[in-house]
């Protein structure tokens, strides 16, 4: 049996503990802890947005991206530089903009805020996760809920999440075409999407109808074009 994958980005804790897994290591930290009034930079884990690049993603690519990063007396990040590579321009692209958009509780030195450089591994790699329906069901009306309610980049973020579950589900119908996959499919899309296929619902497996689902949901998202080709590519596993 093929288990489905995921990809997520690792090296902070427990951000999300179902399928992306998001952790963040400061390994060389300037500042000495063991010092009173000192600390190092903190990061405040709610700041974190990540976007797994959807080109890597399709290839498959992985790697660690050693960041050196420039914390501000408030926390904000003022400089990322590249200490070491992935080895791929699209994985160092995605680390590069995942810091710049992550804020921290600042440093202190002898009780004051101070601004200091740190180091930060970003690893983005793949692992295997279980599927279970039921709760695949209640994660994506959990996310289209909350896409609803965000904006800008932190939108983005939860779109791509839903696009990648869509993924899973539709290559675990496909790896199981014998399993009646068609109603939970059919809890999560739009009314409209639904009844567009209704001929065809009690016939086979449609795992495309969520692409569909997809681009009618998100005409603007940066992952439209790449719901299109799916939506083309599983209509033609499907029906020709």
């Amino acid at each position: 049996m093929k288990e489905l994958q995921c990809a997520f980005v690792s090296g902070c804790k427990n951000i999300m503990k179902k399928h992306i897994v998001f952790s963040c290591l400061l390994l060389l930290l300037i500042i000495s802890c063991a010092t009173t009034g000192n600390a190092p930079p903190r990061l405040i884990k709610n700041s974190l947005i990540v976007l797994y690049p959807p080109e890597a993603r399709i290839k498959r690519l992985e790697g660690t991206v050693e960041l050196v990063v420039l914390v501000d007396k408030m926390g904000d990040v003022r400089d990322v530089k590249i200490a070491v590579s992935s080895g791929y321009s699209s994985l160092d692209r995605a680390a590069v903009e995942i810091a710049r958009n992550a804020k921290f509780k600042p440093a202190l030195v002898k009780g004051k805020r101070q601004a200091v450089w740190v180091t930060w591994p970003l690893e983005f790699k793949f692992e295997n996760v279980k599927f279970l329906p039921e709760e695949w069901v209640e994660e994506i009306l959990r996310l289209h809920q909350q896409a609803q309610q965000a904006k800008g980049i932190k939108q983005e973020e939860i779109i791509q999440k839903i696009f990648y579950r869509y993924q899973d589900f539709a290559n675990h119908v496909v790896d199981h075409p014998k399993v009646k996959y068609n109603q939970y499919m059919r809890n999560v899309i739009l009314k409209g999407i639904n009844q567009r296929w209704d001929n065809f619902w009690a016939t086979w497996p449609i795992p495309f109808v969520l692409f569909d689902d997809f681009c009618q949901r998100y005409p603007n998202s940066i992952f439209r074009h790449e719901a299109e080709n799916y939506l083309i590519k599983y209509i033609k596993y499907e029906i020709i």
